[in-house]
């Protein structure tokens, strides 16, 4: 699967594997701090910190493990509104502990507009999974074909929402 861009208008039809997504209003609930770890992130070659994360379970098709600089929660993939700053979401067949390549990544920014960029190059190992938390490594590059770089690399601890 070649990599994809998106502008706003273009947004709503996202979808991972026939999964509803996507995120947090800024009046949604406290964000979810990693419980453990770091990832960095580029999007365009501009660095971003997650410092929030959740792994998500409740859709049918694809398990989602979101981050994201600003507050990410349990009901961000219901919200209608993205959230503000840099996010990944990561689109997984399971949240049990084992390897997943191929994975399709799509971070985005949400500054000044929202635009992402997403394709299947990630790779995951989750090494902790309860119904509490999932602990994984993730590392995923891809540079598109005007040159610009996204990344995603690091091993976090996230909340696993509740089914």
């Amino acid at each position: 699967m070649e990599a994809m861009s998106f502008r706003a208008s273009r947004f709503m039809p996202l979808v991972l594997s026939s999964a509803v997504l996507l995120l947090a209003s800024c009046g949604g609930p406290a964000g979810l701090p990693l419980l453990g770890g770091s990832v960095a992130g580029e999007y365009k070659g501009m660095a971003f910190t997650p410092t929030y994360g959740i792994a998500y379970d409740r859709t049918l098709v694809s398990k989602l493990i979101i981050l994201g600089d600003e507050a990410i929660h349990c009901e961000t993939p219901l919200d209608d509104d993205p959230p503000s700053g840099n996010v990944a979401i990561i689109a997984l067949d399971s949240l049990e502990i084992g390897s997943y390549s191929r994975l399709l990544i799509n971070l985005m920014r949400n500054v000044d507009g929202l635009e992402g960029r997403g394709s299947n190059l990630g790779r995951v190992t989750i090494t902790k999974s309860s119904a509490e938390a999932v602990t994984a490594s993730v590392a995923y590059s891809h540079v598109d074909d005007e040159d610009f770089t996204y990344e995603l690399n690091g091993a976090v601890e996230v909340t696993r929402c509740p089914e």
